[in-house]
C-alpha cells in the first residue's frame, strides 16, 4: 500500500511539471513492473493499466491543444493503425473464439494508444534522450533485483535444479529480452559521459546488465545479446573495441552460474537435445503453428486464440476442432514466437500490417542515424535504439511478446524519429526555396561584394 501511494504521489507531482518525465516514469514502471509486484504483492498486477490511463489523459490534456494546432500528422501512420485495428477486429469476428478475441484486443489497444501517444507528442531529440535514460534506469533496477536473488539464493524462475533469475518479469526469458535493449543505451551514455569516472560507471552498467542477463539462463537472451554486441561493434569498428566486447561477454558468461551454459550445451550437444523439453516443446509449437497458418492463412484464428488452435491442430488435426474440457488448461499456451503468433492469429493481412509498422519504426531510427547522427563524435542514440530494437525483435523469435507494452513504446519512438527527420528535411527545403526566390539583382550584388572582399550593408 505504501509503495502504491508513493507512486501515485510521484506521478501526480511529475505530471504537473513535465509530460516527458511523466512518460519516462511510466516507461520505468512498465519495465520494472515485476519488481514492484514482488515488493507490493499481486495487488500491484494491474498498476500499469491504471497509471497508463492517467498518463494518457495527462499528456493529451497538457500537450494536446498546442500540438494539434501546429503539427501536421502523417496520415499514413494513422491509416496504418486504423487498417491494423480493422483487420484484427475482422479476424476476431471470423475466428474460432470471438469472445476471447475481443477480451484480448484490449491488450493490443493499450499498445496502439501508447505508440500513437509517443509518436504524436514526443518530437525533440532531448525528449527521446530522456526516455532512453528512464529505460536504462528500469533495466538497472532489474539488474539490482537479480543480484539480490543471486546473493540470497531466492531465484524466482526455474526450479530447484535450474535456478534462474527473473527480476523484471515472472518469466526469465522476458526479463532477458527487456535487458538486452539497455545494453546499447548504456553504451551510448558512456560515449557521452562528461568525465572519465562517469564513463567507467556506464561501461560497468553494460557489464552488469549482461551479467544479469546471464543469470536469467535465457538462451534467446544470450543470442539477442550477441546480435546487439555485433551492432555496437559495427559502428566505427576497431580491433580494440571488438576484442573488449568479446572478452567481456565471454568472461561474464563463463563466471555466471552454470544454468545458462548447461542449457546452451543442450542446444549444441545432440545427445542432450532430446532431453531438453523446452526445445522439443517449442519445435512442436512451431510445427503446429505453421499448420494453423496454412489452414487459415488469410484471416487467422483471431487474437488470443493461437493456444487453442495449436492444441486442436496438434491433437485433433485442425484449428477448428473442438478441444475437450480436459485440455482447456492448455488453451493458454503461446507460440513462443511473436511473428508466428501474430500471423497465426491475425492472418496474412494483419501480420503484414504488423511487419510494415515494425519496418517504419526501424526505418525511422535508421533515417535519423543516416541523416544527422552518422558523423557524430560519439555513439549515436538513434543507432543505440536501433540496435536495442533489433535485439528485442530478435528475442521475439523465441517469445510471444506482441502484447508487450514496452515493444509498442519503442515502436512509437521510432515513428517519432521518422517524423523528426521529415520535418528537418522540410525546413531545409523551405530554406533553399526562400533563398532561390531572392531577386536576381540582389543575388548578383551579394556575389560581387563577396568577390571584391567587402560586404554591402
Amino acid at each position: 500500500m505504501a509503495l502504491t501511494l508513493a507512486l501515485v504521489v510521484t506521478f501526480a507531482i511529475v505530471s504537473y511539471y513535465s509530460e516527458i518525465d511523466l512518460l519516462g516514469l511510466y516507461l520505468l514502471l512498465l519495465i520494472s513492473h515485476g519488481v514492484y509486484i514482488r515488493l507490493a504483492g499481486e495487488s500491484f498486477q494491474n498498476a500499469p493499466a491504471i497509471f497508463g490511463l492517467f498518463v494518457i489523459l495527462a499528456v493529451t490534456i497538457k500537450r494536446g491543444n498546442a500540438y494539434w494546432k501546429r503539427r501536421k500528422i502523417n496520415p499514413n501512420i494513422l491509416s496504418l493503425f486504423a487498417a491494423l485495428f480493422a483487420a484484427m477486429i475482422l479476424t476476431a469476428i471470423t475466428g474460432i473464439d470471438m469472445e476471447n478475441s475481443f477480451f484480448v484486443m484490449h491488450l493490443y489497444m493499450k499498445g496502439f494508444i501508447l505508440t500513437l501517444l509517443i509518436y504524436l507528442f514526443v518530437n525533440r531529440r532531448s525528449e527521446i534522450r530522456k526516455l532512453a535514460g528512464y529505460y536504462l534506469a528500469g533495466a538497472l533496477i532489474g539488474t539490482t533485483w537479480i543480484a539480490y536473488e543471486y546473493f540470497t539464493d531466492t531465484f524466482s524462475g526455474g526450479d530447484e535444479w535450474t535456478k534462474r533469475a527473473a527480476g523484471l518479469r515472472e518469466d526469465p526469458n522476458e526479463t532477458a529480452m527487456l535487458m538486452v535493449v539497455a545494453i546499447p543505451l548504456a553504451w551510448y551514455f558512456a560515449s557521452r559521459a562528461a568525465t572519465p569516472t562517469t564513463r567507467v560507471l556506464y561501461y560497468a552498467a553494460v557489464a552488469a546488465i549482461m551479467w544479469g542477463m546471464a543469470l536469467t539462463g535465457s538462451r534467446g537472451g544470450m543470442l539477442s545479446t550477441v546480435v546487439v554486441l555485433l551492432m555496437i561493434s559495427m559502428y566505427r569498428p576497431s580491433v580494440g573495441k571488438g576484442i573488449g566486447l568479446i572478452l567481456t561477454f565471454a568472461l561474464i558468461i563463463a563466471t555466471a552460474p552454470g544454468v545458462l551454459l548447461d542449457r546452451t550445451d543442450q542446444l549444441i550437444n545432440d545427445n542432450n537435445l532430446s532431453e531438453d523439453q523446452s526445445v522439443e516443446s517449442r519445435a512442436n509449437l512451431l510445427v503446429s503453428g505453421l499448420k494453423v497458418i496454412s489452414e487459415k492463412p488469410l484471416l487467422g484464428v483471431g487474437p488470443g486464440n493461437i493456444g487453442q488452435a495449436i492444441i486442436a491442430t496438434h491433437y485433433y488435426g485442425g484449428p477448428d476442432a473442438e478441444v475437450p474440457t480436459s485440455l482447456y488448461g492448455q488453451k493458454t499456451i503461446v507460440a513462443h514466437n511473436m511473428f508466428l503468433e501474430f500471423f497465426g492469429e491475425s492472418g496474412i493481412i494483419g501480420g503484414t500490417l504488423f511487419i510494415l509498422l515494425i519496418y517504419l519504426a526501424l526505418r525511422g531510427y535508421w533515417r535519423k542515424y543516416r541523416t544527422s547522427d552518422r558523423n557524430a563524435g560519439h555513439f549515436p542514440l538513434s543507432y543505440a535504439l536501433l540496435s536495442g530494437n533489433i535485439g528485442f525483435l530478435f528475442a521475439g523469435l523465441f517469445l510471444s511478446q506482441g502484447k508487450e507494452s514496452v515493444l509498442w513504446f519503442l515502436l512509437g519512438i521510432g515513428l517519432a524519429y521518422s517524423d523528426l527527420v521529415s520535418k528537418r528535411k522540410k525546413r531545409r527545403k523551405k530554406s533553399r526555396r526562400s533563398h532561390s526566390r531572392k531577386p536576381a539583382s540582389s543575388r548578383r550584388r551579394h556575389k560581387k561584394s563577396a568577390s571584391i572582399g567587402y560586404s554591402v550593408k
